[in-house]
């Protein structure tokens, strides 16, 4: 192996140390050739080839390319809507989409790692959207699902990164926004169908500025559901768990927490909470004035007994 061979860890057996010798003629022609026996990747050939990619020392060390987005989201989702229309239908259709769709957060991937931030999201914030707008669609059984898992861990580690960047480098507020937005619509997907592992709450709390904090709280109350039934108790629940870690970064008390439940009907809870912080009382309160039903009547005086002997034969209805 040469010593250039050597530095870019490409042998001239390999596919690409091969192509690196031919001319500009024969690579065309080779591309010519490949689009003819595999046309299915015609579109993802016209995707790559209006990509700005940065080859150059000069262009890898350009300044501001961090926030700087040279990438047009309609390129994105023609690729992503094409994805979906080659699957067509049937139990394997999420299969076929997700392998069409993989190349395109790879992409994203690969602006990441050169560093070019805002490119980054917006092919990540695009693969997302499109796929959430048509997901129930087709036939699921993981394979879309993990697709937005890994689109949801790349917009993530964009927004981790934005602290450790120079002020040129980071993403302007409308970036941000747009990013949080991306966050936001992947943590209500997963909470409806599953599927994303990735600490989006943690990533939002962790960076969000004060005044971004605010909108998405305004966001989360946007998406509470009024009522009693089990449906809206399950959403509420895990709005209120984001809510208590959104405004645990300024200085949120117990009782601001307690108050939270309350003001969503989160009864159950509300006493679960008292009982916790050793307030049995105002907890038995709640339960006499608010659960209704028998299966939370019984759970309560099981923790009602649990918390303390003192309280055992006690009425609470």
């Amino acid at each position: 192996m040469t010593e250039d061979e050597q530095a870019t860890g490409e042998s001239e057996t390999t596919v690409l140390g091969q192509l690196k010798k031919k001319s500009r003629e024969e690579l065309l022609f080779l591309l010519e050739q490949l689009l003819e026996r595999e046309p299915n990747i015609e579109p993802l050939v016209e995707l790559l080839i209006g990509l700005q990619l940065a080859t150059t020392m000069q262009e890898e060390k350009k300044p501001g390319k961090g926030r700087e987005r040279t990438l047009d989201p309609s390129t994105i989702q023609r690729q992503v809507n094409l994805a979906f229309y080659h699957a067509g239908e049937g139990w394997n259709a999420a299969s076929r989409a997700a392998a069409e769709l993989e190349p395109l957060y790879d992409i994203g991937r690969g602006f990441a790692e050169a560093g070019e931030w805002a490119n980054a999201q917006v092919v990540y914030a695009t693969v997302a959207r499109e796929t959430i707008m048509q997901y129930e669609q087709i036939h699921d059984e993981g394979q879309l699902s993990w697709v937005l898992g890994e689109c949801a861990a790349g917009l993530v580690e964009c927004l981790d990164t934005q602290s450790t960047l120079p002020p040129q480098e980071q993403l302007d507020t409308t970036a941000r926004e747009a990013l949080l937005s991306a966050l936001l619509d992947l943590w209500k997907f997963g909470h409806e169908y599953g599927g994303i592992e990735v600490d989006l709450v943690g990533a939002i709390a962790r960076h969000a500025t004060e005044q971004e904090r605010k909108g998405v709280e305004v966001w989360l109350r946007q998406e509470i559901r009024s009522g009693q039934d089990f449906s809206s108790h399950w959403r509420n629940r895990y709005i209120v768990t984001f809510l208590v870690t959104l405004k645990s970064a300024e200085s949120f008390s117990d009782e601001d927490i307690l108050k939270e439940y309350r003001k969503v009907g989160l009864y159950k809870d509300l006493t679960e909470k008292l009982l916790q912080h050793g307030r049995a009382n105002e907890a038995q309160e709640v339960a006499r004035t608010e659960l209704t039903e028998p299966t939370d009547v019984t759970w309560f005086a099981e923790q009602l007994i649990q918390s303390g002997s003192e309280w055992q034969g006690t009425d609470i209805c």
